[in-house]
């Protein structure tokens, strides 16, 4: 009935999978107990959120208060008092709270949480950080290599410069920049993705993009240098012939155009 409860009873609840009684339980530990062993109440609500009934978010809360309260409850002189003769040490709890968190976390599969899930782990020094890490990590992969953004791929390669998902994710950029590069009509960009990208497969394209696009700038123009420097730079074009005429049109007009009527 109304009779106090402490922690220990909460834990044996939550060992036999007792969502039911041990929220009971929880419910009638007396201000007394909790003032006499906060750390050991906390560990108790931290493993109750992480029943396995439990939503998610409850979950991730009770990772929450165990990290907050983690060296109150390692160091604490009432450990013998709630575990002597519990079927269950200190240490099978915490990782029961570990465990069950986790797999909500894993379940998400989203960066931000994972990010959060991760300061809580290594101020928690959860058993599992380097799982925690490489799966952050591969999800930010996915994201690189989902997105149309080249601002996505230097996202992940400023944050994992090191990683082996690396020449993925540059290939990735490349092919996004060779995008953008055809798709411009702008021939800085243009010419920056083939001076940087000489040995990229569709290089060619973007060069002969690049070609078209001076040709009809200057060529439409009567900038006799740039026309010159055109041919000088193109002189594999099939039209060249025609363009040294346009030239010539231009410096050595013809003698009708110059006499005065």
């Amino acid at each position: 009935g109304a009779m106090a409860q402490n922690p220990r009873a909460v834990l044996k609840c939550i060992i036999e999978e007792d969502l039911y009684k041990a929220t009971e339980k929880f419910q009638k530990i007396s201000d007394k107990t909790i003032s006499k062993m906060p750390e050991m109440y906390y560990l108790a609500k931290a493993a109750l959120l992480c029943m396995e009934e439990q939503p998610g978010e409850s979950k991730i809360e009770g990772y929450e208060i165990l990290a907050q309260y983690i060296d109150d409850i390692r160091s604490s002189e009432n450990i013998d008092k709630v575990f002597g003769r519990l079927d269950t040490t200190l240490n099978g709890v915490i990782i029961y709270i570990e465990q069950s968190s986790y797999e909500h976390i894993i379940a998400l599969d989203d960066e931000m949480h994972y990010v959060h899930y991760l300061e809580l782990a290594r101020v928690a020094n959860h058993s599992s950080i380097d799982d925690i890490e490489n799966r952050l990590e591969y999800r930010r992969y996915r994201n690189a290599m989902e997105s149309e953004k080249v601002e996505d791929c230097n996202y992940f390669l400023n944050l994992h410069p090191a990683s082996e998902y690396l020449d993925d994710v540059i290939r990735h950029r490349t092919d996004l920049l060779y995008a953008e590069a055809m798709a411009t009509d702008d021939e800085s960009t243009m010419e920056a993705f083939v001076n940087e990208y000489p040995t990229y497969v569709n290089v060619a394209n973007v060069a002969e993009r690049l070609m078209n696009a001076r040709h009809k700038r200057i060529f439409g123009g009567t900038d006799i240098d740039a026309m010159k420097w055109f041919i000088a730079t193109y002189p594999e074009r099939n039209d060249v012939d025609a363009l040294k005429q346009s030239i010539a049109n231009i410096e050595f007009p013809t003698i009708e155009h110059t006499v005065a009527a």
